[in-house]
């Protein structure tokens, strides 16, 4: 991670990669992080620390005063963070596509738009196991074949 040369910037650069913030962060877009301690949303995009290795999350929830946080290309949410793991925002997204502000209103709705596909994500594989139950309802024996050949 790099930190602005400007000292009147109170932001850092890091690198995305992998794939679990696909499609809004790709491998090799540029993250610009705003390092301070403001309040922090649902649906913002944060950076923390896990087993000391960076990760750049959404904010689906909070519980005890712990932040739950997913991949919005993940199926399951991360362990619940506390805010000292929190380093900050994501505010910008720069790749090859452009750039992208995360903090103007079409940004906002396209957050929004992401934030309800990884719940439905999450929801995703309930809803198959209840639609085969209910397709194949009095007929068990093909329920569970299925079940094992998966």
């Amino acid at each position: 991670m790099r930190k602005s040369k400007n000292p009147t910037q109170n932001y850092c650069i890091g690198m995305g990669r992998g794939t679990s913030m696909n499609p809004l962060i790709r491998s090799g877009d540029l993250i610009y992080i705003c390092k301070t301690k403001h309040k922090i949303y649902i649906n913002d995009i944060v950076v923390f620390y896990d087993k000391k290795i960076l990760i750049s999350h959404r904010i689906i929830g909070k519980k005890r005063g712990l932040y739950i946080t997913k991949g919005d290309n993940s199926i399951v949410s991360d362990r619940p963070i506390s805010n000292s793991q929190i380093i900050g925002k994501v505010i910008k997204l720069q790749g090859i596509h452009g750039t992208i502000h995360l903090d103007n209103l079409g940004a906002k709705i396209v957050n929004f738009y992401l934030l309800i596909y990884s719940y439905l994500m999450k929801l995703l594989p309930l809803l198959a196991v209840l639609f085969v139950k209910n397709v194949f309802r009095g007929r068990r024996f093909l329920v569970k074949l299925i079940a094992v050949k998966t």
